[in-house]
């Protein structure tokens, strides 16, 4: 049993995977500031650790 050289692509699956590389794409070519990204985690994880029951908090 021999395997093709190149590999079998479907067209059809082709055009959907496009949108998603075209998506990742788009994300990696954004400049945020990585720090603007450390203060959203920071936010969200003392609003989560706020009002919980447990005195142990979510994201040590």
């Amino acid at each position: 049993m021999s395997l093709p050289n190149s590999p079998i692509i479907n067209p059809e699956q082709a055009q959907k995977n496009q949108a998603a590389i075209e998506l990742l794409d788009s994300w990696l070519n954004e400049n945020e500031d990585a720090t603007e990204h450390q203060q959203a985690w920071e936010f969200l994880k003392n609003t989560l650790d706020e009002d919980r029951l447990s005195d142990r908090p979510l994201f040590p």
